[in-house]
């Protein structure tokens, strides 16, 4: 799945915000170790912490406004509580909303980064991303 309309903050605030998200995740049926183990295994964490680096500078060099930093925050808060809830998992529960942080940073920072694109798409494609697309 590609992404066909630039990524933003409003995209990833309103997929949360309608469910699209976190009703679209098959919780009850994520083998919730094995996901954790692949997230922890190479290329996935170097990948992601790499992703994680280039939107971190490039939210300190955009500077975003205050009510963007509140929504992102909101964004984290919320899918962390509703995959928690769904999971009773708070490790994977920390996953997915650091990737939902990761997402609504660099959409809110302007950046296009192929990574972090994957993982939006896999998002709304109802999964919990675990390996990197060559």
């Amino acid at each position: 799945m590609t992404t066909p309309e630039p990524l933003s903050l409003d995209i990833v605030r309103n997929a949360v915000v309608s469910g699209r998200l976190s009703d679209g995740l098959d919780l009850a049926r994520v083998d919730c170790d094995a996901l954790l183990d692949a997230r922890d295994g190479e290329p996935f964490e170097s990948v992601w912490l790499q992703s994680k680096a280039t939107v971190d500078e490039a939210w300190t060099r955009e500077s975003p406004p205050r009510h963007d930093e509140f929504t992102v925050e909101w964004v984290r808060r919320t899918m962390f509580l509703s995959v928690s809830r769904a999971t009773g998992q708070h490790e994977i529960a920390s996953a997915v909303s650091d990737d939902l942080e990761l997402i609504a940073r660099a959409a809110a920072a302007g950046l296009r980064d192929a990574f972090v694109l994957s993982l939006w798409d896999s998002y709304r494609g109802g999964e919990i991303p675990a390996s990197v697309e060559d």
